[in-house]
């Protein structure tokens, strides 16, 4: 990989999916049952940069939306450290 070369990461495909469901079910042990079978898909568009619109009834756990979305981003980048050599620096 070259300095020209720009690490793609794509979170709607299976692997992304999965490592989402990993990532949630280690950082968030309350979550007994993980993540709604209807918000994986919306936390994957987000993190890839899309926009979205979400309608769903009170109490429907929404706000896990923004939750999730700001510790999957920094669980990932602490491993990409590790994976890149860069913990060692810390």
């Amino acid at each position: 990989m070259d300095h020209t070369t720009k690490l793609s990461l794509r979170r709607q495909d299976y692997i992304g999916l999965e490592t989402i469901t990993v990532i949630i079910s280690k950082k968030v042990p309350q979550w007994s049952t993980g993540l709604f079978d209807w918000q994986l898909p919306l936390i994957a568009k987000i993190l890839d940069g899309e926009s979205l619109l979400c309608c769903t009834a009170t109490s429907d756990s929404k706000s896990a939306l923004f939750g999730a979305t700001a510790i999957i981003p920094v669980e990932i980048s602490q491993y990409l450290l590790y994976v890149l050599g860069g913990a060692s620096c810390l």
